[in-house]
């Protein structure tokens, strides 16, 4: 082994390497010394290369105070939040830094557990630190140390020898970048009191036209060339001509001159200046220069503005306030007084005036008590002439007018001292009579405010005592703080039982959600209106009740009324009103019955004859289909008119939707014709704009006959009906409303009736109003209408003349027109042989069951048939793979055909369901369910198709899932 390797350790490599981390951190801390002027920057950064250089993430830097006894942690890195800037420890022998501050030495502690020469502060416990060293920041030429610099580690550590070498010049290095900015920092501060203190110099020509040279001080623009138009640059224009002369009168006299002005200052803005200058005379007494100084004085002339403003702030002051000012020499016993002083006291204006007199008008009670504390507060009993000066008191009492009146005065004042060493008290004097009767108005007035306010105090526990409606305080959770006696009464509970509960235990389960959402809005401070929940009562029913509540102050403030009764007669109403409703659609079925029967007797009369006909024997070929064809074009008609005849009476909820009215219009022209009868002319207008609406179908429909039904009695059965379809911009104004513009569609019936009289016309839409013969009508047709055209947001005006015939226009607000369906799937082609697919047919009408099993027999169907839900379950549980689809009637005794497709669709998904029927009211009421519907009558060629499609839709999922 060799001599360096000897030296350097078992680990030169390592060793090394360290030694080269050292020289690199040194070259770097002593650029940035170099470079930075920030000493926070220099403290902090010097911390985190000393943790690198030593390997250690702990690293600060402990300024010593200026008390010599504490340090402070200045800077550091890996510390806890806290103990930068904020955590200090005492700078003696009981701690490693103060040891290292009073030996000059370096401190070094392998282990913070095992040390016994010092306290380890509890803040380098709370930090996790085991092992130390630090040295002295030296200070500067006669200047105490700056402080310590220390590396602290987290496990045990023995810092070597190499370690506190590089710590040490490390730490001198730290030291003089410190020094470096304590000196930079001084020069800077040494220059800014030389600008801060320093005067403008400058010099002039003999006569003043030119100025040579400015050092402008800091305040005024330097110049270093000859300016000769100086007067303009630097002096206000307002003091350029007073200047000027004092500047002539200097050269007349040869005297030094002097003069405050406004000057430009070097930031453009304008100050104030005191120059002088003195002039240099040569030998034969002639002026060859002027040299000068101008001193800043615009903060004292500012000052002085200042002051001058206040004085005049405070005159106007005591002016406004009436306010009246003396001053008091008690050793010679003159008082100066002002006007308003003067005024006060009923002295008069001019004159001396000397305390006799002001004791004078003193109420005599009070004079002696007055003087007392008047010389309490001037007296100097120790001697000192400082004792007592700037001592504040405030004295009241009366004085009596010459005039006998009686003023009540108040005297502030503090004690002074004059320029001849003088005590004299000074201060202000107020006549406060209005005051003092202001304050015994109010204090009359306190009382009666407080009588009142018990009054009303009372009141309100009278109404909370009596109230009907349950009253409540809660706090911001719902929880109640207090109820009134309302809540026993209507719901039994009494307020033990309520209150330091919320109303989750009373509430409906139903409203729940609801509730807690309404807590939520008043728990964010929004204010309740409206709401309405219910609450079980003792005996186990519900009440419901009418919520407003107020949120203030972290508490809530709620009403409560009990409103069951009135929605239960909100539910009778909605009822009676789904009644009258119906019964005015019944009213308008009526009007149909008799077209209707005649027309199903035409049709009946076809049939009849047709099937007599076909009896005949020997009927050839072509008239035989002509008999068939008629009789099944006889019952398409039949079919039809039944169809609209159920669709137009069907029972239901309001239910609006989206509809072409034209379209609408068409599918009803048919049953129109039926009501107005074979002598009543219809003529159609229908615009070929899209005349979209958004309203219920049904009582569009139920509108359109009743004013067809009203135009049919006017013509008494006899002229022509024209219907018109159009759009409008504007719904001109009515006997109800003013116009309003926007899109609209217009249905209009024209007849050529007897018109109506126009005393008539302001009551034809009232409810039960009729100008027809008994068992003609009851008057709830065109009040539907009314009712239709106010809900649907439209109206309805009506003209007429007498004679000539009347015209009724439905106006209904008009909208866009919905999203195109998408195309319908093509349907099969009628099946001739159904290829043996089996149908289980749910039928409970013998003649229908027996006609549609032999129907679907000849075409090549195997159907079984069930009379009935119960039956067709059965033959499912038998041998449901059998089957390819069902076909069920709806309307069966027990179990529907929906229920029955509802079951076959939880229990055997992939089996297709077909329903038919005439009219069911479900159906009509809520759709089909997602079921395919046949509608009767049905012809053998619509059951064949819509089989098929079933069936061949079913056999593709089957496939597609193999």
């Amino acid at each position: 082994m060799s001599d360096q390797e000897t030296k350097l350790g078992p680990n030169p490599s390592q060793e090394v390497a360290a030694l080269l981390r050292q020289q690199t951190t040194l070259a770097r801390f002593g650029e940035l010394a170099l470079r930075s002027e920030d000493l926070d920057e220099i403290l902090t950064e010097s911390c985190r290369l000393v943790g690198e250089a030593l390997g250690t993430d702990l690293a600060k830097v402990l300024e010593l105070q200026a008390d010599g006894r504490t340090l402070l942690v200045r800077a550091g890195v890996g510390w806890k939040p806290g103990v930068v800037g904020h955590t200090q420890t005492e700078a003696d022998e009981d701690s490693s830094e103060g040891r290292a501050l009073r030996t000059g030495g370096p401190v070094v502690s392998a282990d913070l557990l095992q040390e016994t020469r010092f306290t380890t502060p509890a803040f380098l416990h709370e930090n996790g630190v085991r092992a130390l060293v630090n040295v002295v920041i030296i200070g500067g030429k006669d200047r105490p140390p700056y402080g310590v610099l220390e590396v602290d580690s987290r496990s045990p550590r023995q810092f070597d020898e190499d370690d506190i070498s590089f710590l040490r010049t490390y730490a001198n290095l730290l030291a003089a970048a410190v020094d470096r900015l304590r000196v930079l920092q001084e020069t800077r501060r040494a220059s800014a009191f030389v600008q801060a203190t320093s005067e403008a110099l400058y010099s002039m020509s003999p006569d003043w036209s030119e100025m040579r040279r400015l050092n402008g001080g800091g305040f005024l623009a330097d110049t270093e060339t000859a300016k000769p138009n100086w007067l303009e640059d630097y002096i206000h224009p307002d003091d350029q001509g007073e200047v000027a002369g004092a500047i002539s009168e200097a050269i007349r006299t040869k005297r030094p001159f002097h003069f405050e002005h406004r000057v430009r200052l070097v930031d453009g803005t304008l100050g104030w200046t005191a120059s002088r200058a003195v002039p240099l005379l040569d030998a034969k007494d002639r002026i060859t220069e002027w040299f000068g100084a101008a001193s800043d004085i615009t903060e004292r002339v500012r000052a002085k503005q200042a002051a001058d403003r206040i004085r005049t702030r405070l005159e106007t002051s005591l002016r406004v306030a009436r306010l009246g000012t003396y001053e008091w020499h008690p050793l010679t016993g003159r008082v100066e007084l002002d006007a308003r002083a003067r005024e006060i006291f009923g002295l008069p204006a001019e004159g001396q005036v000397d305390q006799d007199d002001m004791f004078g008008r003193m109420a005599p009670d009070d004079v002696d008590r007055v003087r007392g504390e008047a010389q309490a507060a001037i007296s100097d009993e120790d001697g000192d002439a400082t004792e007592g000066l700037g001592r504040t008191f405030d004295i009241n009492y009366d004085i009596v007018l010459p005039d006998g009146s009686r003023r009540s005065i108040s005297t502030s004042g503090t004690t002074v001292l004059g320029d001849d060493g003088e005590r004299r008290l000074l201060g202000s004097i107020n006549d406060v009579t209005d005051l003092k009767r202001a304050e015994a108005l109010l204090r009359e007035e306190n009382v009666a405010l407080g009588r009142r306010v018990e009054d009303r105090t009372q009141e309100r526990d009278r109404i909370w005592q009596l109230s009907q409606d349950m009253l409540g305080v809660a706090d911001a959770d719902g929880v109640w703080l207090s109820v009134n006696p309302a809540w026993t009464a209507i719901l039994g509970w009494t307020a033990a039982e309520i209150v330091g509960r919320t109303s989750h235990w009373l509430q409906h389960p139903d409203d729940l959600v609801r509730s807690q959402q309404s807590r939520d809005k008043l728990k964010a401070g929004k204010a309740l209106y409206g709401f309405e929940n219910r609450l079980r009562t003792r005996d186990g029913g519900y009440r419901t009740i009418h919520w407003t509540a107020i949120p203030y102050d972290g508490r809530t403030y709620g009403v409560g009324r009990d409103v069951t009764a009135e929605r239960v007669k909100s539910q009778a109403l909605a009822e009676s009103e789904a009644a009258l409703r119906q019964s005015q659609k019944m009213e308008a079925v009526g009007q149909l019955t008799g077209g209707v029967a005649h027309d199903f007797n035409n049709l009946l009369t076809v049939i009849r004859s047709s099937v007599d006909l076909l009896k005949r024997p020997g009927l050839a070929e072509d008239r035989r289909a002509r008999y068939v064809a008629a009789i099944s074009d006889t019952v398409e008609r039949a079919a039809k008119l039944t169809g609209q005849l159920l669709a137009f009476a069907r029972r239901q909820a309001l239910r609006p939707e989206t509809f072409a009215v034209c379209d609408s219009v068409r599918m009803l022209s048919e049953m129109l014709a039926t009501i107005a009868g074979s002598r009543i002319e219809i003529v159609a207008g229908l615009t070929e704009e899209p005349c979209f609406v958004n309203a219920d179908l049904s009582q569009f429909d139920t509108a359109l006959v009743n004013m067809a039904v009203n135009a049919r009695d006017a013509m008494r059965e006899e002229g022509r009906l024209t219907i018109r379809v159009s759009t409008v911009e504007e719904l001109p104004a009515t006997r109800s409303q003013s116009a309003v513009a926007g899109a609209f569609v217009a249905v209009s019936l024209t007849d050529t009736g007897s018109g109506i009289p126009p005393d008539q016309l302001e009551r034809i839409f009232e409810p039960f109003f009729t100008t027809k013969e008994q068992g003609r009508g009851t008057g709830l047709g065109l009040s539907q209408v009314f009712g239709f055209a106010k809900q649907s947001g439209g109206d309805i005006a009506v003209q007429s003349r007498i004679g000539e015939g009347s015209t009724f226009t439905l106006y209904l607000p008009r909208v866009a027109a919905p999203d195109a369906r998408p195309a319908e799937v093509s349907e099969p082609a009628p099946l001739v042989d159904g290829h043996g697919t089996c149908v289980l047919v749910v039928e409970d009408n013998t003649d229908v069951g027996a006609f549609a099993t032999q129907a679907l027999a000849e075409l090549g169907y195997r159907p079984i048939l069930a009379t009935n839900a119960e039956q067709a379950l059965a033959e499912l549980d038998k041998d449901a793979d059998q089957f390819d689809v069902v076909f069920s009637d709806v309307v069966m005794p027990g179990m529907s055909g929906i229920e029955l497709g509802q079951r076959i669709r939880q229990n055997h998904q992939d089996l297709p369901v077909v329903l038919t029927s005439g009219y069911s009211h479900v159906l009509a009421q809520n759709g089909t369910y997602g079921f395919e519907l046949l509608h009767k009558p049905y012809s053998i060629e619509q059951l064949s198709r819509v089989l098929r499609k079933a069936a061949t839709r079913q056999r593709r999922k089957r496939i597609l899932s193999q």
